[in-house]
């Protein structure tokens, strides 16, 4: 039998490189469009908020992919 971690445990000191390195290989492989990302926020930009929503949609599509889970809660638009 062999047990498998789904989720980083919080407050181990290597849990947000780990996380920072997963997300940032599956946004690499599903080549995501221009993007700032600090551990588990990214950030996008455009000239037209409707481009902000199309990358990040497009963001948002790559790591559901990728089997990660997102809270809409946490999603923001453009400020």
């Amino acid at each position: 039998m062999q047990y498998t971690w789904n989720r980083l445990p919080q407050k181990w000191k290597h849990s947000p490189t780990i996380c920072h390195g997963l997300i940032q290989a599956a946004l690499e492989k599903g080549e995501a469009p221009e993007h700032l990302q600090y551990i588990d926020d990214i950030i996008v930009w455009a000239n037209m908020a409707m481009e902000v929503f199309e990358k990040g949609e497009k963001i948002i599509q790559i790591l559901l992919e990728a089997g990660f889970a997102i809270k809409k809660i946490s999603v923001k638009g453009p400020a």
